[in-house]
């Protein structure tokens, strides 16, 4: 006789054990040949085969597994302000990296980009309400600290101030402590949101500005017959330009 048991993929390699002694203890013990789909195959499904009392031991044993590697996984959410977001990930998302790694727990945080509040742990239970407590008392600590400043900013030069991949935003935050919340793209509001603490704020500020008033913009007229000449073959020399002035 032969049946099926479907558990989640992931609690598979639990069953076959280290070098595959689990499964070979397991099938010794309940006289069944069980069959676990290859890493490659998306079944969740084993297959038992044997005696009905064979295949019912090793069935139950497999659930047991099973239910053991799911309570000893847990899921938390925790609300935490969007504003806060930026200070538990830390700068270049190392401090939230560091945590993971401490405590091998998942800890997703919702990008900038999407409104949710919402911080997601996975992990093992002790181990998880370890990276909970930490991430609880970083919060905790900036709410306590943190004071917030408004400046105004022109639109046409918020792209400066986060720079490549937001890159330097990540720049402000690690050397200040401080955390730049830059309007989305599509708002037309040029309101800056300055949030760190108060001995901060000076420095962080100092840097926006710098930032923002990094780039120029000049236009020169030229004749539309003369661009082709400026712009060169194939583009040449601008290319020769920007070489030149790299800064350009």
């Amino acid at each position: 006789a032969s049946a099926t048991v479907a558990i989640p993929k992931e609690h598979h390699r639990f069953v076959i054990g280290k070098n595959g002694e689990k499964l070979q203890d397991l099938e010794l013990k309940t006289a069944t040949k069980i069959q676990i789909p290859r890493p490659d195959d998306p079944s969740n499904q084993i297959k038992i085969t044997g005696t009905k009392e064979g295949i019912e031991k090793a069935r139950h044993e497999v659930l047991l597994i099973s239910a053991e590697q799911q309570d000893k996984r847990a899921v938390e959410r925790l609300e935490v302000e969007k504003a806060f977001h930026p200070f538990i990930a830390g700068p270049y998302n190392r401090l939230v990296g560091e945590i993971m790694q401490e405590t091998g727990t998942r800890i997703n945080i919702p990008p900038p980009s999407v409104n949710r509040t919402e911080i997601v742990f996975t992990g093992e239970k002790e181990q998880l309400a370890q990276a909970v407590a930490r991430i609880k008392k970083i919060y905790e600590e900036k709410k306590k600290k943190t004071t917030t400043i408004a400046v105004e900013v022109k639109k046409s030069q918020h792209k400066y101030v986060i720079g490549p991949k937001g890159n330097s935003l990540q720049e402000i935050l690690e050397r200040t402590g401080v955390s730049v919340e830059i309007p989305p793209s599509d708002s037309i509001s040029e309101t800056v949101i300055l949030r760190g603490e108060p001995e901060k704020l000076g420095q962080a500020l100092t840097e926006v500005y710098a930032k923002a008033n990094s780039f120029t913009v000049s236009s020169v007229a030229a004749p539309s017959w003369l661009h082709r000449f400026i712009i060169g073959k194939k583009g040449q020399n601008l290319a020769k330009i920007t070489q030149q002035m790299p800064k350009v």
